[in-house]
């Protein structure tokens, strides 16, 4: 842990519950009320969350630098009302970068660069931090292909191990590594790493044509069908989130769901063994300790997107076979 998050850990816990003055580098904030219940049921107050977001920001900055970042608020906690942020407020420190994300629109997107401006959105009451596919300096170029995966009503998580098995065969067998995240509820999201040669548009059709193999693969479990009860309990592969200004939520953020869930990082080996409730705001920091951050590949980019794949009248893709009967 660097001396700059050991101080400001050691302010932040010696704070009376109506807040108080915390340094975070350079920065000076102004916290209140640190002892209100964010998941009322688990106990878990803002001082215990702004914690989690000091001790983890090392691992989550470098996933949000130089990135637009959309914020889910819940200023009275997950039980109360919430509200999507994609601009900056006007009560925000002036260090804080902006960016005109997407021109023409009035819209300035905040860039978290650093932990100060985690702690300031999380003081606001931020819960979820969601960054654009792409950085700033190329904005229609993303750094990944996603593949989220939304299990149907009666699926759940079993589900969607399943499918992300015939993913991961598929993009084995086009030779491209990928690494998986669960989403901190019942999903899990894929992230193919790519150079910043296709444009986000290229990405999405790859990503659909992929989709689309898998979805005549097992048509027991996955559904092309947009509409959540129309699916038959079936999974959606969702993905349109391959588009400018459409984000995912960050590896390392928390959920506003019971048990107060993290989306983490696993590792292939580990898909069909791991519950996702395990991965929480109190167990993810000693995870993270001990086998550090295993989406820090997923930032290296590397690959090519793979010209799009053929579509095929019928059967499954070669090689593709469902593990289900």
């Amino acid at each position: 842990m660097n001396p700059i998050t050991a101080e400001a850990l050691e302010t932040l816990a010696q704070l009376p519950a109506r807040g108080g003055k915390l340094k975070v580098g350079t920065r000076v904030l102004s916290l209140t009320h640190l002892e209100k219940q964010i998941w009322p049921a688990e106990g878990i107050t803002k001082r215990e969350l702004i914690e989690y977001q000091l001790r983890i920001s090392e691992y989550l900055l470098p996933h949000l630098r130089d990135r637009a970042v959309v914020i889910r608020l819940f200023p009275d906690g997950v039980l109360g009302k919430s509200f999507w942020r994609r601009a900056v407020p006007a009560s925000a420190p002036q260090w804080i970068p902006r960016w005109r994300a997407t021109p023409g629109t009035p819209t300035i997107c905040p860039v978290i660069q650093e932990a100060a401006a985690l702690v300031w959105f999380t003081n606001q009451g931020a819960i979820e931090f969601h960054p654009w596919h792409s950085r700033r300096d190329r904005p229609s170029h993303p750094d990944w292909a996603v593949f989220d995966l939304d299990p149907g009503s009666a699926g759940g998580f079993a589900q969607a191990i399943e499918v992300v098995q015939l993913i991961k065969l598929r993009l084995d067998q086009l030779k491209l590594r990928a690494w998986l995240k669960t989403t901190g509820q019942s999903g899990l999201h894929v992230y193919v790493p790519l150079r910043r040669r296709a444009d986000q548009e290229e990405v999405r059709g790859w990503v659909g044509e992929i989709a689309h193999q898998v979805a005549r693969t097992a048509p027991q479990l996955v559904s092309e069908t947009w509409a959540l009860r129309a699916r038959a309990g079936g999974l959606r592969i969702d993905y349109t989130q391959n588009a400018v200004g459409k984000t995912l939520a960050a590896v390392y953020s928390p959920r506003p769901a019971p048990g107060a869930p993290i989306s983490t990082p696993i590792g292939w080996e580990e898909v069909d063994h791991i519950d996702p409730a395990q991965f929480t705001l109190r167990t993810v920091l000693e995870r993270v300790r001990l086998r550090g951050d295993l989406f820090r590949e997923v930032l290296r980019g590397g690959q090519s997107l793979p010209r799009r794949p053929a579509r095929h009248q019928s059967g499954s893709p070669s090689g593709i076979r469902s593990r289900t009967k």
